[in-house]
């Protein structure tokens, strides 16, 4: 069965991140754990959509995406603070999605819609922060891999 729209824009998003310089993990959401086994990394977790039926049609799908950045921060070898480490790994992650906010001309948009705080802890090295997107698509009213 081919792929749907939906899941076509997702290998889209994977692909976009792995293609970031110094990256060394890109995952999807699975059941399980993730196999954290190299940083930076990301990981990709589908969230809530809402969809609403068109005259023309289509159905249209707003679909959020949390990518949570995971970076590991050695201040010994690194003296910058740990959020600007963050910050230069969330800015390439920001500069990767909206280069390309059609996902490969399966969507209509891609809008970032904000980051939760910074999540570290003192006793640990690596540093953390959510950022959602929203993705914005369309398939046929009777079909989800036709555009």
């Amino acid at each position: 069965m081919p792929d749907s729209i939906r899941e076509l824009v997702m290998k889209n998003i994977k692909t976009t991140l792995a293609a970031i310089s110094g990256i060394a993990s890109v995952q999807r959401y699975r059941t399980g754990g993730q196999s954290q086994v190299a940083f930076p990394m990301i990981i990709i977790r589908e969230g809530a959509e809402t969809s609403k039926d068109e005259p023309i049609g289509k159905i249209t799908h707003h679909l959020t995406v949390d990518l949570l950045l995971i970076v590991v921060h050695d201040a010994a070898t690194d003296a910058r603070e740990s959020d600007e480490v963050m910050n230069s790994f969330l800015a390439d992650a920001q500069k990767a999605m909206l280069a390309d906010r059609s996902r490969g001309g399966h969507a209509v948009d891609t809008k970032l819609l904000g980051s939760e705080p910074l999540d570290v802890e003192d006793a640990n090295t690596d540093v953390q922060q959510v950022c959602t997107w929203e993705i914005q698509y369309r398939h046929s009213n009777t079909d989800p891999v036709i555009a």
